[in-house]
């Protein structure tokens, strides 16, 4: 089955060097690097020959590849996986290298996005091993946040974890730019189990762009779960 949807966030909290892209029903790409942004809603194709190995990404000034780090957390169209980005971006004419951790995730025809108008595409990664990739869609005319479908992949000492009940909360800046995240992963069902929780605040400049109906943006997060540090990109777009 063809994915519907690919994403690959990727960055560098301390550097101030991240970026964004979604493929498939929504097509979007985000850099960032030194305070600087690029957004644009393109045709771009991530290249590969096989789903679970490398993909590759090239257009206008940017060739970057995306190397599996630990296992799937799913099957082989339908997934989350801990990444390596390398390369290189070209931002206000200056060339940008690219080594930067992070995740990449597919999903497969079932998920139509014709059917949202809201994507949430919210990741984090902490050292070599542990993270977080969570999605949420926003069906059209929903009667509230407990209508979004959220689905969530927790990683811990290189392993995926499944996430039975994710919960996301966004605190939102007057022009509707992420500020604040805070994330709640129930992991079972069981009386004396307890949720694994993380919080970001948003760095420097969004990248942000708008064409055809469609309103896309992208920014840097710096994580903080249980004692550790992370960095991750907030991804939402607004669909017609």
């Amino acid at each position: 089955m063809t994915p519907s949807l690919r994403t690959v966030s990727f960055g560098d909290a301390d550097a101030g060097v991240w970026g964004a892209v979604a493929e498939g029903e929504l097509r979007f790409l985000a850099l960032g690097a030194g305070g600087s942004t690029r957004a644009e809603l393109e045709s771009l194709t991530l290249e590969h020959s096989d789903e679970e190995g490398d993909w590759q990404l090239r257009g206008d000034g940017l060739e970057l590849t995306i190397e599996p780090e630990l296992a799937l957390a799913g099957g082989p169209v339908e997934f989350d996986q801990r990444c390596r980005v390398r390369g290189g971006f070209t931002l206000d004419g200056h060339e940008q290298a690219v080594d930067c951790r992070g995740i990449r995730s597919s999903r497969d025809g079932r998920t139509d996005l014709r059917r949202c108008e809201a994507i949430r595409s919210v990741s984090g990664w902490f050292g070599a091993e542990d993270g977080v990739a969570l999605l949420a869609l926003r069906p059209r005319a929903p009667q509230g946040h407990d209508e979004d479908s959220v689905s969530a992949t927790l990683f811990e000492h290189g392993g995926p974890v499944p996430v039975t009940e994710p919960r996301l909360s966004t605190t939102y800046a007057a022009d509707g730019r992420p500020l604040r995240v805070s994330l709640e992963l129930w992991l079972g069902e069981e009386p004396d189990d307890y949720p694994r929780r993380a919080a970001a605040e948003a760095l420097g400049t969004p990248a942000s762009c708008a064409r055809s109906g469609v309103q896309a943006q992208a920014e840097l997060l710096r994580w903080h779960s249980r004692g550790m540090e992370g960095s991750g990109v907030y991804l939402l777009a607004s669909l017609p």
